[in-house]
């Protein structure tokens, strides 16, 4: 069997390619640790794959060229499968934006060496790779409910409540969450909580599938109904019949879909592509990676359905508002990390927007990066001063928060490797007085009668502050 060499220490050594190695047809293996991946391909086979790695559980972000994978690569994946050719460049190009995440590529006649020598983790050889779940148990420090749902934090215990609430009811149920924080956990927990515990429990990725296949998807289809269609499939809200639906990504759905699945929740009939309409009974979760307040204004998703679907909100807390819980939760990702203070202190520093997700990933990769006799506090610091500086450059100022903006001023400033310099606020403090009140005399004509009112202080504070800071 071969696996990922993101998953193991030491990989085997085949032939002249050194540490990669050719992923063979039928030879990829699933493991727990990775559950999210970016495929970019454009045709039929970077669709079946995103069918096969979504029915296997991963959370999947497929897309068609460069341009479109480019904004997505901040993101927090443990997997990446590319085509070397795309239609605007080449899946190289990927591969560097994705520094640390094992990229394979379909080679498809280019220089395999080549590709190897320029970072991709392994090559796909022909075809679809066949995912193969793992033949031993999970190991006890990935329990999911010690990890999501543990700890003693108010946010934590707050969700757990609205668990306990939610369970006994039988409306919809709409989750709100950034990416990485268990959507799919916390969702599994709700319905073994609830009296539909026996019943089956359905995933559905939305944004996993292409336009054209989600309802043969979610509605299922008659033999003969369309040209594909070879034999009959029951979809998987029939599937659901008597359980949990949860649909991951609903705003993923187009009007039309969505009007479909609107009969489902307010009359509980399911029409299958070319079949009659049949009862069901689900209960429909859904997520949402888009604020659907703001889908349903800008005209992208219908004002009913969020009604119908939006009975009852819960909402996951990221990890930064849970941060109390951090020794619990390294405790369950690496035993042997959950005593380090200084680690621990050091990582409640960051803001982890791909949360467990992106946690997991990054100590993974101390596990790989650490020398025999460096302190893992210290690899750490380094790794993520080297990600913020990387962050910087890349990220679009124009759109960030001025609080986001002002920390990441003062982190390149003041580099974790380095020692803090004295008088930082009263330094600070003056730059951002500096800032502002230049804008605003800059806006007001120099008048400083009225840029005192737009400030909100006297005259006189307004002409000492211009004279210390050197603006008068």
């Amino acid at each position: 069997m071969t696996t990922s060499r993101a998953c193991m220490r030491e990989t085997p050594q085949l032939g002249a390619f050194g540490d990669s190695f050719v992923l063979e047809r039928d030879r990829l293996q699933m493991t727990e640790l990775a559950k999210r991946i970016l495929i970019v391909r454009p045709d039929e086979i970077g669709t079946e794959a995103a069918r096969e790695y979504d029915q296997a559980g991963w959370d999947v972000v497929l897309l068609p060229d460069l341009a479109s994978a480019r904004p997505r690569c901040e993101s927090p994946y443990d997997l990446a499968l590319v085509a070397a050719r795309l239609p605007d460049g080449e899946g190289l190009e990927l591969v560097a934006r994705l520094a640390g995440v094992p990229t394979w590529l379909w080679a498809e006649g280019e220089d395999s060496l080549r590709l190897l020598a320029a970072g991709a983790a392994g090559l796909i050889e022909e075809g679809l790779p066949q995912l193969e779940p793992q033949n031993t148990p999970a190991p006890a420090k990935e329990d999911v409910s010690d990890l999501v749902l543990g700890g003693q934090s108010p946010a934590i215990e707050r969700l757990r409540e609205q668990i306990r609430k939610l369970a006994r009811r039988r409306e919809p149920v709409l989750v709100m969450g950034e990416t990485g924080v268990g959507k799919e956990r916390v969702v599994r927990s709700l319905h073994a909580t609830s009296s539909r515990a026996n019943g089956p429990f359905v995933v559905v990725s939305a944004g996993a599938l292409p336009g054209e296949l989600i309802e043969a998807e979610l509605f299922g289809h008659e033999e003969g109904a369309f040209t594909d269609a070879k034999e009959r499939r029951i979809g998987r809200i029939e599937e659901a019949d008597g359980g949990t639906l949860f649909l991951d990504g609903i705003n993923d759905l187009d009007l039309r879909h969505q009007a479909s699945l609107l009969r489902v929740l307010e009359r509980g009939e399911v029409r299958p592509i070319g079949g009659r309409q049949k009862q069901v009974d689900v209960r429909m979760i859904a997520s949402s990676r888009e604020d659907l307040e703001q889908a349903v204004a800008a005209g992208r998703f219908r004002a009913d359905l969020y009604h119908r679907i939006a009975v009852h909100l819960l909402y996951i807390p990221p990890l930064r508002e849970r941060m109390e819980d951090l020794p619990l939760v390294l405790a369950t990702m690496a035993p042997e990390l959950a005593q380090d203070k200084g680690l621990i202190d050091l990582l409640s520093g960051e803001r982890w927007p791909g949360n467990f997700r992106q946690l997991r990933n990054f100590l993974q990769r101390l596990e790989l990066l650490q020398e025999p006799d460096e302190k893992i506090v210290d690899l750490a610091a380094r790794e993520l001063a080297h990600r913020r500086r990387e962050r910087s450059a890349n990220r679009d100022w124009l759109k960030l928060p001025l609080e986001e903006l002002v920390r990441m001023r003062l982190e390149s400033a003041m580099p974790v490797d380095r020692p803090l310099p004295d008088g930082i606020y009263e330094a600070v403090l003056a730059e951002v007085e500096r800032a502002l009140f230049g804008l605003v005399m800059e806006r007001v004509g120099g008048k400083q009668i009225r840029a005192a009112k737009h400030l909100g202080i006297n005259r006189n504070t307004l002409r000492k502050k211009l004279n210390s800071l050197g603006l008068l």
